[in-house]
């Protein structure tokens, strides 16, 4: 059973008959909270005054008032804080540019389906969205407080799963990515996209990054004493990369644990770079000096441009798991991994692909000469204990 943050769907479609269908497939999957529009005008007028404001809204691109493109424009335009997925029977290339527009202007793109929707692609595409989706114990809407997240800093609440990092060439560990999550006493397991989003507006992802670094370091420093060396990814923010003092923070967390700082891999987003690139080429230049390997996160969604990737000390590129899923069934998303790969080993860069969920789009990469990778196919992110399980019976 998927529970969701956001409150309600809404179904956007000049058709009736789709629009009923839509419905069928939400039910289908457990879903019963849902409003329909046939006109945009009107459904972005609901919007202007706050109505949906977390909802998930299944949006065609060909509608006769107002087209999709025009559609995501103004969803942007009205500052639209929910979800946005995408239901058509355009040319996928049609659709691609639609998302990719969806996501410069800043919208939260799920994805895209091709007409006829199916349950099966929908309840897939919202369980790929683990950011926004969680399965088992998640909370629906949960009220949550500065108080409480500065508790949980200063608690056992937060804590860390590792999703294991292979090298596909020989299929062996090279590492873990951690991840944070916030096991809330009342309301359960809290989504990382709420607290996260929680803790930029409180001010406060500092301090939890830093949580992240003091759990991440004792980790390996644990792993350490029992024989077990691996690398650790480490996901970092915007705010991180305008602290001038964050390398020699990573010093002072490398000498207290005794950990080699080469075994760190910072990974940032590109819109990190958004913000003062000066600051931001000050951090990281001093954070390779120290050996920390520094990796672009989710490649291909943002606003990253050849030049970034040549000026910045980047050692890593990570590409995004949107572009990954489908390698194996469209020429499109085979030939943009192909090129990027192909630039990536020009620039001197490692390639980890993320998403990797079957054996096909495994050897697709492999034929590609990807790195790194790491996806369901291999493991879900894992607690820590269970981490070293798996890894024993990989290994053998």
């Amino acid at each position: 059973m998927y529970r969701l943050k956001a409150k309600t769907f809404v179904i956007i479609d000049d058709d009736k008959m789709t629009i009923d269908f839509h419905r069928h497939m939400l039910e289908k999957i457990g879903f019963s909270n849902y409003k329909t529009y046939i006109s945009a005008v009107e459904l972005l007028d609901s919007i202007k005054k706050n109505k949906y404001r977390d909802a998930i809204v299944l949006c065609d691109l060909r509608m006769p008032e107002m087209d999709g493109v025009e559609f995501i424009r103004k969803l942007a335009e009205n500052n639209f804080l929910g979800y946005l997925l995408v239901v058509s029977a355009v040319d996928s290339k049609i659709m691609k540019s639609a998302i990719t527009l969806g996501r410069t202007l800043g919208l939260n793109i799920m994805g895209g389906l091709a007409k006829p929707l199916k349950s099966s692609g929908l309840a897939q595409i919202l369980e790929k969205n683990k950011y926004h989706v969680i399965k088992h114990q998640p909370v629906v809407d949960c009220n949550l407080t500065k108080d409480a997240l500065i508790s949980a800093l200063n608690s056992d609440e937060l804590f860390l799963v590792y999703q294991p990092k292979i090298n596909l060439k020989d299929l062996s560990i090279v590492g873990v990515e951690a991840l944070i999550r916030w096991r809330h006493p009342r309301h359960g397991l809290v989504s990382p996209l709420t607290f996260i989003e929680f803790a930029e507006s409180e001010g406060l992802i500092t301090d939890v990054t830093h949580r992240v670094l003091h759990m991440a370091f004792k980790q390996l420093a644990a792993w350490k004493k029992r024989g077990l060396y691996t690398t650790m990814s480490i996901n970092v923010s915007e705010n991180d990369l305008q602290c001038l003092d964050f390398p020699d923070y990573l010093v002072s967390l490398s000498e207290k644990y005794d950990i080699d700082l080469a075994l760190l891999t910072l990974e940032l987003t590109e819109t990190c770079l958004m913000s003062d690139l000066a600051t931001s080429l000050d951090v990281l230049t001093r954070v390779r000096l120290r050996d920390i390997e520094l990796s672009i996160d989710d490649y291909g969604t943002g606003y990253s441009t050849m030049t970034k990737l040549r000026h910045l000390p980047f050692t890593e590129l990570k590409l995004d798991q949107e572009f990954i899923k489908k390698i194996d069934r469209e020429q499109e998303d085979y030939m943009m991994i192909k090129s990027n790969i192909e630039m990536t080993k020009n620039l001197g860069l490692i390639t980890v692909a993320e998403g990797i969920e079957t054996k096909e789009v495994l050897a697709v990469l492999q034929e590609l000469q990807c790195d790194i990778g790491q996806g369901y196919y291999f493991s879900r992110p894992l607690l820590a204990d269970d981490f070293e399980a798996w890894a024993k019976n990989f290994n053998a």
